[in-house]
């Protein structure tokens, strides 16, 4: 069942990524933007991750950094 489910998967996201193929963008570029619109909590965690990675330089420039979570 597990393995059934991953090749499913791959698939969908290969056909996503090639439905999704723009010039100028990698396949991997095509693939994230097409993932955005199926699990959006992917792109929301790693925004949180890159802005985390750069929370000193922003502090540096007068920015701070907050977030909340809000579990439905």
């Amino acid at each position: 069942m597990g393995l059934d489910r991953w090749v499913l998967l791959v698939f969908l996201a290969w056909t996503l990524a090639i439905l999704h193929r723009q010039d100028g963008l990698t396949l991997e570029e095509c693939a994230f933007l097409a993932l955005i619109p199926v699990l959006p909590h992917l792109h929301l965690n790693r925004l949180l991750h890159l802005f985390s990675k750069n929370a000193e330089f922003l502090h540096q420039h007068g920015y701070s950094l907050r977030y909340a979570r809000c579990n439905s």
